[in-house]
């Protein structure tokens, strides 16, 4: 008995050395964490694919638009809300990088065929807001509900399905006939074009990130990587380099409408002018979700004068709350005129 009790009290005692409970051995568990890890990945396909089944299940998220001339000391953005609606919700001030060394946020210097850094790289992002809102997808599609940011007068407009509306304003009251939504088919022209700077006519297209994905498969190589914060989330950030000659070429072939030949033109006019790459910056937190997206503002290249030199203009969009949002849905009905197609 005493033997067997002096044989207990070893095992106690060895069990509190070795930080094991008593008759454990080597067949404990390891411990595992749910918490997804921040590891690169190593290719833009393998990225897309995670950030792309990542929003499609999320569905829902609030964005800020930010675009203009790129800050060349390399500053931190300034993030200025508005508010879209009431079912939007204010969207809160944008992440600063914080930790550490600031992390690049886009140049638009250009890259000569010499070797200089692509267009995109090493400068802070634009500052002037533009917009804000929410984005919805659906099975076939996306929603987005978009709040012009102006020192005057602010209008709202709703992509839902193929239709647009827009809340009248200026030459748009014409048309409205006194109500407060005006609805555009989809044949129609944009009318707002008649208002709106054209980087807020392609506001739905350029915050939805499923758009960019396409134009980072058909051009897009990973030139560098790094973990990283925004705000309040741990993020990988993503240099990514396009390649403007098959930008170009993949706008010319999936680009509808009257854009794509003036488009294509201003894109081979930049290869031909030395820009052979430039840098779409991407940040995903550790689900695979898009905190932010920086790329080349698309809809400025073609009024680009020939003298405009090797500076691009860029579009930032702020993304939070992904999957909290409600769905985007059309105005109350008998407040929308309908514009004849």
């Amino acid at each position: 008995m005493m033997r067997r009790a002096g044989v207990l009290l070893a095992s106690v005692l060895l069990a509190l050395l070795t930080g094991c409970e008593p008759g454990d051995g080597d067949t404990a568990a390891a411990p595992t964490s749910t918490v997804p890890d921040l590891a690169a990945h190593t290719s833009v396909l393998e990225l897309v694919r995670a950030a792309d089944e990542a929003v499609k299940q999320r569905g829902t998220a609030l964005f800020q638009l930010t675009g203009g001339t790129p800050n060349q000391q390399g500053g931190q953005p300034t993030q200025q809300g508005a508010t879209p609606n009431q079912q939007g919700g204010q969207p809160q001030q944008g992440g600063q990088l914080q930790g550490g060394q600031p992390t690049r946020q886009g140049s638009a210097s250009a890259q000569p065929r010499q070797g200089a850094a692509p267009a995109g790289r090493d400068a802070g992002p634009a500052r002037k807001p533009l917009g804000a809102g929410r984005l919805a997808y659906r099975e076939q599609g996306v929603d987005v509900l978009v709040r012009t940011v102006r020192r005057k007068q602010n209008i709202e407009y709703r992509v839902v399905g193929d239709a647009l509306f827009a809340q009248p304003t200026g030459r748009l009251m014409s048309i409205a006939r006194g109500m407060p939504w005006i609805k555009v088919p989809a044949t129609s022209a944009n009318p707002l074009s008649r208002i709106l700077d054209p980087a807020m006519v392609q506001a739905p297209s350029t915050v939805d990130p499923t758009r960019t994905f396409d134009l980072l498969v058909a051009a897009g190589t990973i030139a560098d990587s790094e973990r990283t914060r925004l705000g309040d989330a741990e993020v990988t950030r993503y240099d990514i380099d396009l390649d403007i000659a098959r930008l170009a070429e993949h706008v010319g072939l999936s680009t509808p409408g009257q854009s794509r030949q003036p488009l294509v033109t201003a894109l081979q006019a930049l290869a031909d002018q030395g820009t052979t790459t430039a840098t779409v910056t991407v940040m995903l937190d550790r689900h695979d979700l898009p905190r932010r997206i920086q790329l080349v503002n698309l809809s400025a290249l073609p009024r680009r004068g020939p003298d405009a030199g090797p500076t691009l203009p860029m579009i930032t969009v702020n993304y939070r709350n992904w999957g909290k949002p409600p769905v985007v849905a059309p105005p109350p009905a008998g407040t929308v005129a309908t514009v004849p197609g």
